[in-house]
């Protein structure tokens, strides 16, 4: 190879790695809006394992509208004061309105990419002023769920025939809500009554279905109900960082100085325990998923798996760095999936010392697979 094709396979490499680096999971922004009792913290809290109490009251942004985002947070959240009446909602909506686009031009990671308009099955009614407030939102180019909350259900009967007659009521207006039809939830269990928790799964899809594609990932990695958005999510992270890898191993680099590799395995690693909310604390994961990498490339080094490897020699190719990162992103995703499942906590295999045998392990079945 010539000194000027080397320096150009290294400014592509450079660009591919930047370019990886700054595809990283954006904020999915949620507004939610309610009268007062519809139960939107228990909602959210249930949803996301979020506690508004806790998040504090965010920052200002009109009157009756608050928006929280922690730092680091998947989640964004636009939260409407509860108003005892839908008019004085409407007012909040309206003054919104006004600033909304002006804040996003200053600050575009703050665009809301869903709403959830939630209101009581007891309430039996919807009259104008929420049509009118279903009118102001999906004007403002929003996609609205509408949330029917603290619906009773039970597993041996459903829903009551007063809740049935009121859904039914509700998708015959044929608002301009995402997937045409109410969304009927019950965030707790009612031992009093012996109506169930549900509902949550069909909320989440719905509202999912409705986010932009670059917003797709980091509401899956946000919520805790459906583990196949986040296994989803997941496999698109690693297919992203495969292509990206192979893109590196385009021009063969010999395997000490495959360090562009290594950095974007690590972040696909990251991504994958952001999206399944491994509790790692996010100030150690890049440290530690660092020397996770370079123990289990010690191991893979130390053993004969790499021969199983179409292309493997003394370089790394586009072949060999595809299913090298493939094959990694695809066991850190199966532990960190049993781990947000409760089978297996990934902080004591740390510290029992076993993580990097079972990322091993996995690997190796991959490989094998790949065969």
């Amino acid at each position: 190879m010539t000194q000027d094709k080397a320096v150009a396979g290294k400014s592509t490499q450079d660009k591919l790695l930047a370019a990886w680096k700054s595809a990283d999971l954006s904020r999915y922004n949620l507004a939610v809006l309610g009268g007062t009792g519809v139960g939107k913290s228990t909602l959210i809290n249930a949803v996301f394992g979020v506690d508004l109490a806790v998040t504090g009251v965010g920052s200002p942004v009109t009157k009756g509208v608050q928006y929280h985002a922690p730092k680091d947070a998947t989640l964004g959240l636009y939260d409407f004061e509860g108003a005892e009446s839908f008019a004085t909602l409407g007012q909040f909506v309206a003054g919104f309105a006004k600033v909304y686009r002006q804040r996003i031009e200053a600050h575009p990671s703050q665009a809301i990419h869903g709403v959830w308009l939630c209101i009581k099955a007891s309430d039996r009614r919807f009259d104008d002023q929420q049509k009118a407030l279903v009118a102001q939102l999906t004007g403002m180019g929003l996609p609205v769920v509408l949330v029917v909350t603290q619906t009773p259900w039970k597993p041996e009967l459903g829903y009551s025939r007063d809740a049935k007659e009121f859904l039914s009521y509700l998708t015959g207006l044929r608002l301009p809500i995402v997937g045409g039809q109410p969304v009927p939830v019950a965030a707790l269990d009612d031992p009093f009554t012996g109506a169930r928790r549900h509902g949550l799964d069909a909320l989440v899809r719905a509202t999912e279905s409705a986010a932009p594609q670059g917003q797709q990932a980091a509401f899956a990695a946000a919520q805790r109900i459906d583990i196949e958005l986040k296994r989803k999510a997941a496999q698109r992270v690693i297919a992203m960082a495969t292509a990206a890898a192979a893109g590196i191993g385009a021009a063969p680099i010999p395997i000490p100085d495959a360090l562009p590799l290594a950095g974007v395995q690590t972040e696909m690693m990251r991504r994958i325990t952001t999206i399944y909310n491994v509790p790692l604390g996010p100030e150690a994961v890049s440290t530690l998923l660092g020397q996770l990498l370079t123990q289990w490339l010690g191991r893979l080094a130390a053993t004969n798996l790499l021969k199983f490897v179409p292309g493997a020699g003394t370089a790394i190719n586009a072949s060999v760095a595809g299913t090298l990162t493939g094959g990694l992103g695809a066991a850190w995703q199966t532990l960190c999936e049993r781990d947000a499942k409760g089978e297996i906590e990934i902080g004591t295999l740390i510290k029992d010392n076993q993580l990097t045998g079972m990322m091993f392990g996995l690997f190796r079945d991959f490989v094998l697979k790949k065969r």
